[in-house]
């Protein structure tokens, strides 16, 4: 039995009340069992509009700038500034320096419903800070107050970008208002150039700053370094105040040894410490490497820490021409550290550079010999120099008799 269909173009029908009337696109029958329907309804609205294209800078001069679709612009002025035309309006980013020498500029990222009512963003550059810093710390660089022209609502912010501490480590974005408050801040890539960058919910006075050692109490502070700051107990130790807090510095244990211990910690560690133990032992709780015994005291530094894969810290002790030994937990034996002879705090100590905080021994040789102390090149042992100047001497005599026997006839 063959099949059979048909298909009404279009159609007009009423619905039961006769307030509206339905046109039929389409009425569809296939093999009789099934009618398709398709209903149009001219008195309902039309569908809106797809949205327009979100807006972006059609032009810029004298300024560098970057799109973001979550946060909005990377706005970063050249030189002295310039202007962009964002939705037809052009706005101006100017700069102004008092005095100040950087040569980078800050920046400011903008959501686009803030950009939306801004007419100008004004940089002004100050070489000092109007303010005194905070305690604890000192600025960095140029304080800058930046002024878009209009009040942030109560959910808006932006983000402050300046630039960061010459020297690495811990350094951050502090904005007055009456007094100066820290801002959770980062480093981040704004327009091809490394800043660090603070959110805001209001405009003022920003600056970059970085912690110092204020005061210092029963410890000896070196001055700061590359590699961060010396610090040295005295007796039994102390306290510094670093940035907005309080490090405690001890010793304990009998100190066998008229020298002190000190450590060598960088920034990004310091800025996490709270305290700073020396444990001192006169005897080494482990037997010490063959041939070698402990010289002065085994110390343990503990920074109540965990240092990071790339992290280290500088252990010196007081030197007695030998090497400094880390004590591995993990493999239950002593390895031998690159050392050096250092003036820290005034005093010649015997300095290591470690990843791994555990017991340290400066070691000399079991004999007692002669040892003198390179400085700056660790520790060189005339035994040593002797043992091998033997050894080469032997050598050559039994080569001048394997030469003796190669020059005698052959027999027969």
């Amino acid at each position: 039995m063959g099949s059979s269909s048909f298909t009404i173009a279009s159609a007009n029908l009423s619905n039961s009340d006769k307030t509206a009337q339905w046109t039929v696109t389409s009425l569809t029958w296939n093999h009789g069992d099934m009618i398709s329907l398709s209903l149009t309804d001219p008195t309902a609205p039309p569908p809106p509009p797809p949205p327009p294209p979100p807006p972006v800078i059609t032009s810029a001069e004298g300024v560098t700038y970057s799109g973001n679709a979550t946060e909005g612009f990377f706005l970063t002025p050249l030189g002295e500034g310039g202007n962009i035309v964002y939705r037809r309006r052009t706005i101006d980013l100017s700069v102004t320096r008092d005095e100040c020498p950087s040569p980078d500029n800050p920046a400011v990222i903008i959501s686009r419903s803030t950009l939306d009512r801004v007419r100008e963003i004004t940089f002004e550059l100050k070489e000092l800070s109007p303010h005194d810093p905070p305690p604890g710390f000192r600025m960095e660089g140029c304080t800058a107050e930046i002024d878009p022209g209009v009040r942030l609502g109560q959910t808006e912010t932006v983000t402050v970008c300046l630039p960061p501490a010459e020297i690495e480590g811990e350094s951050h974005i502090h904005r007055y208002d009456g007094e100066w408050e820290r801002l959770p801040s980062r480093l981040d890539e704004v327009n091809e150039q490394e800043l660090l960058c603070g959110e805001t919910d209001s405009f003022s006075l920003f600056g970059v700053f970085v912690p110092v050692i204020e005061s210092a109490e029963g410890v000896v502070p070196g001055k700061e370094t590359e590699d961060g700051f010396p610090l040295t107990p005295l007796g039994v130790g102390g306290s510094i105040v670093y940035g907005e807090r309080t490090i405690d510095l001890s010793v304990t244990g009998d100190i066998p040894s008229s020298g002190n211990p000190a450590v060598i910690v960088p920034r990004n560690v310091l800025d996490r410490v709270n305290e700073i133990i020396f444990e001192l032992q006169g005897v080494s709780p482990h037997d010490p490497p063959q041939g070698l015994r402990l010289s002065g005291f085994a110390a343990e530094v503990d920074l109540g820490v965990t240092l990071g894969e790339e992290e280290t810290v500088t252990v010196c002790l007081p030197q007695a021409g030998g090497d400094v030994y880390l004590y591995n937990d993990d493999l239950g034996e002593w390895e031998v550290l690159p050392s050096l002879l250092e003036t820290v705090n005034g005093e010649e100590l015997l300095c290591a550079e470690t990843g791994g905080l555990s017991l340290t021994g400066v070691f000399v040789e079991e004999t007692g010999g002669c040892a003198v102390a390179a400085s700056g090149k660790g520790t060189v042992r005339w035994q040593g120099v002797l043992f091998n100047l033997l050894l080469a001497i032997s050598v050559l005599l039994l080569i001048a008799k394997l030469g003796v026997y190669d020059r005698k006839p052959a027999s027969g």
